[in-house]
């Protein structure tokens, strides 16, 4: 599990770490009246360098500032790929923005000013699963519905939930509706892997459906970049699977796209020649492994004799360190037993 979430990480903060790519997200998930309020000239991102207590180290977020009203406002971004959903996530939300705001004292008290107002911080889920989200969105939602409906105990609670990007829920064309022109179409690519990429097969198969979207993405070199992230990304990816589909999208793209045609099969051949290199590399190593295997066995049968079947069956597939510790008792060895021990 922990192996996909770190790929997941990779490319969503490879990605997004670009706020211009970091505002197609916000301004698809943010309310109409908050998108309209905001500087996204302001857009930045901020550091995430604390520790949550009681918390695992923040990894796959993303802590972004921007003006509104002229005052900085706060969001953080928390990517959320388990395949079940977490059912204390207003309470990782509520402890990161503790932290948040603690870290915000320290330094506005270091620097001798004004400690408040403190920022307002607005916590957003990007989630994928094959469930889709089915957990609490509020804080309240944590404790017994029949206590907090006591306003004299629902008055006591932090009152606040975030704002949930579901990818699992949403269409391809839903997703390539964010983007609204061609510099944003690399952010709906990601976002698009982030929702079919769990089965590798769906995800070509939508590649193939979607030739014209490829081709507006590959016109650009930040589109370029962004294919190749999403082929470095896809759960255990088949270098042959990637050629395959970067040659139906070249065909498909027809004689009137050379630009993206060219980009295509540039990707499908550096992927040839990494397969040739690396087809080379593991061809060498195999034959040299298999060279101490023979020399081994050589020496050996010289020494002691006919091999028994069982001593040769653990020759066949020993590995290369295997060999080389054998190889060295072979000359004072008294027997084949304390050669292999």
């Amino acid at each position: 599990m922990s192996g996909a979430r770190d790929r997941h990480d990779r490319l969503f903060k490879r990605t997004f770490n670009d706020v211009k790519n970091l505002e197609v997200e916000l301004r698809a998930v943010l309310p109409s009246r908050l998108v309209q309020r905001l500087d996204f000239s302001t857009l930045r991102r901020e550091p995430v360098d604390f520790q949550v207590p009681g918390m695992s180290p923040i990894q796959g977020d993303l802590l972004v500032s921007a003006q509104l009203e002229e005052q900085q406002v706060f969001f953080w971004i928390l990517t959320e790929h388990q395949s079940t959903v977490d059912e204390l996530m207003p309470l990782r939300f509520y402890g990161y923005c503790y932290a948040a705001w603690s870290e915000v004292v320290t330094n506005r008290r270091s620097q001798k000013l004004p400690l408040l107002p403190l920022p307002i911080i607005i916590p957003v889920l990007v989630h994928h699963s094959e469930t889709g989200w089915t957990a609490a969105r509020t804080f309240q939602d944590l404790f017994d519905k029949r206590l907090i409906a006591y306003p004299e105990v629902a008055r006591y609670l932090p009152s606040f939930e975030f704002i949930l990007d579901d990818l699992s829920q949403l269409s391809s064309e839903e997703i390539l509706a964010r983007a609204r022109q061609q510099t944003e179409a690399a952010a709906a690519l990601v976002l698009l892997a982030l929702r079919f990429g769990r089965d590798r097969q769906e995800f070509y198969g939508q590649l193939a459906r979607l030739s014209e979207f490829i081709l507006l993405v590959l016109s650009t070199p930040a589109g370029v970049d962004a294919f190749r992230s999403v082929l470095d990304y896809l759960d255990k990816p088949k270098r042959e699977d990637h050629i395959q589909v970067l040659d139906e999208l070249r065909r498909a793209m027809g004689p009137a796209s050379p630009e993206a045609r060219k980009a295509v099969m540039s990707i499908a051949e550096e992927l040839r020649i990494e397969g040739r290199v690396e087809g080379r590399v593991e061809g060498r190593v195999e034959g040299r492994v298999e060279g101490e295997r023979l020399l081994l066995r050589r020496l050996l049968t010289l020494k002691f004799g006919p091999l028994p079947q069982t001593v040769s069956a653990v020759l066949d597939v020993a590995t290369e360190q295997q060999l080389d510790t054998w190889a060295e008792p072979v000359l004072t060895a008294a027997s084949l037993e304390e050669v292999l021990a």
